[in-house]
């Protein structure tokens, strides 16, 4: 590979720095980088073992301490491998070119993911108050569905008990409300979404603002509770979004680090027979 590939000059005039990767250096090197790999890669058992204090009574650490390590083992690996690739970020072996951009992509997406931890969660607590278990939006959501059914037809049907014959909303105001309840409120309430009117703080406003414009102000009650669980229902739809971002770089980064384990254990391999 000719020299207008190598972006680093040698450090300080020192004769034989950058090391190439077959030298003795270069191969220390690419072994200390593999025991960097292999460290990092442990902490897939580690979260298999979550909650176990050791093994064979050998301590295993806490997770959060294994995850610190992790990461700066991560940060450590970037001059390590740099410096065994010749500080050349494009190899004159396919593998190695393959195997070089993949770690760098794996730091890059890890270095993502933390800065997303870091971020998302302070976002989380200040927008979403009313934050609830994630995995049990839809079922919340579908029980407040049903409540908002209920309260709606209670205004327009009188109850049984009732000492008055006619319900809160008369019957040719009744659609109004019955078509709101059916057609935008209890939608949404079920499965979130962005395209419905209620999606919107303003728009939510209009919507129950004109309700009330229409419906007697007895009424008024009511429409508040239901107001409040549309609002619920949007605070967990942008929860969801937050969570989306604060685990999606996961999708990204565990199966680049397996497919740059594999590349790196071929490469190895490659290399020691082409030097043996």
């Amino acid at each position: 590979m000719g020299a207008a590939y190598q972006w680093l000059p040698p450090l300080f005039g020192v004769a034989g720095w950058p090391p190439s990767p077959s030298s003795t250096i270069g191969v220390l090197l690419g072994v200390a980088l593999a025991l960097i790999v292999v460290i990092e890669m442990l902490i897939l058992f580690r979260k298999k073992l979550r909650g176990r204090k050791q093994i064979l009574g050998i301590p295993l650490g806490t997770t959060r301490s294994w995850m610190w390590v992790h990461i700066w083992l991560g940060l450590l690996g970037i001059p390590v491998v740099l410096a065994h690739a010749d500080f050349r970020l494009v190899s004159s072996g396919l593998l190695s070119l393959i195997t070089l951009w993949l770690f760098l992509l794996v730091i890059a997406s890890g270095i993502w993911g933390l800065i997303q931890q870091q971020r998302l969660p302070a976002k989380l607590y200040a927008e979403v108050p009313d934050e609830t278990i994630a995995s049990q939006i839809d079922f919340v959501g579908a029980t407040h569905a049903r409540d908002a059914e209920r309260m709606a037809k209670a205004l327009v049907v009188a109850p049984i008990d009732s000492e008055s014959v006619q319900p809160i909303v008369p019957d040719n105001l009744a659609h109004y409300i019955n078509d709101f309840a059916a057609k935008i409120l209890v939608p949404y309430l079920e499965r979130g979404g962005a395209r419905s009117p209620l999606a919107s703080p303003a728009r939510t406003e209009q919507q129950f603002a004109n309700l009330r414009k229409e419906l007697p102000p007895d009424a008024s009650d009511t429409l508040d509770k239901l107001q409040e669980l549309a609002e619920l229902r949007r605070q967990w739809d942008h929860q969801e979004a937050i969570q989306f971002w604060l685990h999606i770089w996961l999708l990204f980064h565990f199966p680049l680090s397996a497919l740059m384990t594999v590349c790196m254990v071929f490469h190895a391999a490659v290399a020691l027979k082409l030097n043996w």
